[in-house]
């Protein structure tokens, strides 16, 4: 199924649900790796020409990967590219087994055996990416056991940082000391989250933290990343580390305080609260979808093309300017600071990546678990006082006031 337009996504579901990009540096490992070169290979039904033709190494091992993807992440949409161009802008980030044609033959031998379901079409809210999208069905999970679909780990020599410019496209540091700093850190946060377990209902524990710079300078956005901050806020609190239950801990609204901080002002109680958004929506949805309307106001440089957008994605012009005008009246200051729309997003997301890694290196040294989202961090419950005390002291320690902290569940 190809989707040309945004109407026709939204009316088979395509959107306004993200999906989540497979992941090619997750791969099969033991007998699930076994599994795979002998049951699904002969499901895919390869010729002789075939064999002969392709190169059999580089196949299995970018088929695995693919598969070791769809079986932990079950129910789940995995989004890819079927553009040459996308493959060669990337990679520098990519396994050397993993190109377009090698992928798009992949998925739709899977799909004409039966075993993914799959749709070519938009997949972000905004409608800005022209994606492919996959999943498992029944099918393929049957063929292994639940033990088998866990057998799987993060590849070692996955990229610890990437660097990208203002466009999101990936290109080369201005500053490769402070690159060979940032990989160097990066590793050390990743061999230290190997030495603790992680388990979860939702997918396996792979320890494949990284970090995302948006400026060859290294100077913008910077934060930390893992398959953690893809599954929802109560598969995240599923999570036990070392066996033990977890809270997540997170700087309450924290690019709104960042920000009145530097004006010298307290930052409003409301910072996310809008007024008669519809009422199919839970609270925590209406929230969420005001926050995120506020990062895309910082993050923007054109109001004229973020009320567009959002108009787009809630298919209603008028509460897209009822969203927008109600943040830009509770946030007054910072409209007369001339905050909004200057594209400051990504000096903010800087700061708040500066923070978190002094609590993980400090965790780090303390031998506690910790996985860092965004500017929040799910820990043991057993250690809550005391990270909470060393996120205030870093976060006072980089932007000179204490944070307001949240516990979930509260």
């Amino acid at each position: 199924m190809v989707v040309r337009d945004r109407q026709q996504a939204q009316v088979i579901g395509l959107l306004p649900k993200q999906t989540r990009p497979l992941d090619w540096w997750h791969r099969p490992k033991g007998e699930l790796e076994e599994a795979i070169a002998s049951t699904i290979v002969s499901a895919l039904a390869y010729t002789s020409v075939e064999r002969r033709q392709l190169d059999m190494p580089a196949e299995l091992d970018c088929l695995g990967r693919l598969l070791a993807d769809l079986l932990s992440a079950r129910n789940v949409w995995l989004s890819y590219s079927r553009r040459h161009a996308a493959y060669r802008l990337w990679s520098d980030y990519l396994p050397q087994s993993v190109d377009c044609r090698r992928v798009v033959r992949l998925v739709d031998k899977l799909r004409d055996a039966g075993l993914v379901e799959h749709c070519q079409g938009y997949r972000t809210t905004s409608g800005d990416g022209f994606q492919s999208k996959l999943r498992a069905l029944p099918s393929l999970i049957s063929l292994f056991t639940p033990k088998l679909c866990l057998d799987t780990e993060g590849d070692p020599s996955a990229p610890l940082v990437i660097v990208k410019d203002e466009n999101g496209n990936p290109c080369t540091t201005t500053n490769p000391n402070d690159l060979a700093t940032a990989v160097e850190k990066v590793g050390k946060l990743r061999e230290r989250m190997r030495t603790f377990t992680i388990e979860t209902p939702a997918q396996p524990g792979r320890q494949e933290l990284r970090q995302i710079f948006s400026s060859a300078e290294l100077d913008k956005h910077g934060r930390y990343y893992g398959w953690w901050q893809n599954l929802t806020e109560d598969e995240r609190l599923a999570i036990k580390l070392d066996g033990e239950d977890v809270v997540e801990l997170d700087f309450a609204q924290n690019h709104p305080s960042i920000l009145y901080n530097q004006l010298g002002l307290s930052v409003p109680d409301n910072a996310y609260s809008v007024p008669k958004l519809p009422d199919h929506m839970t609270s925590d949805e209406q929230r969420d979808l005001a926050k995120e309307t506020f990062g895309r106001m910082l993050n923007s440089k054109s109001e004229t093309k973020t009320r567009q957008a959002v108009g787009q994605e809630l298919h209603s012009k008028s509460l897209a300017h009822h969203i927008i005008d109600t943040l830009l009246q509770i946030h007054w200051p910072l409209v007369e600071a001339g905050k909004f729309w200057k594209g400051i997003g990504n000096d903010l997301m800087r700061k708040d990546a500066q923070v978190a890694e002094e609590v993980m290196t400090w965790a780090m040294w303390k031998r506690i678990p910790m996985l860092p989202v965004h500017d929040s961090f799910i820990v043991p419950r057993s250690y809550e006082a005391e990270i909470r005390q060393q996120m205030n002291l870093s976060y006072h320690a980089y932007l000179g006031v204490f944070p307001v902290i949240r516990t979930k569940p509260n």
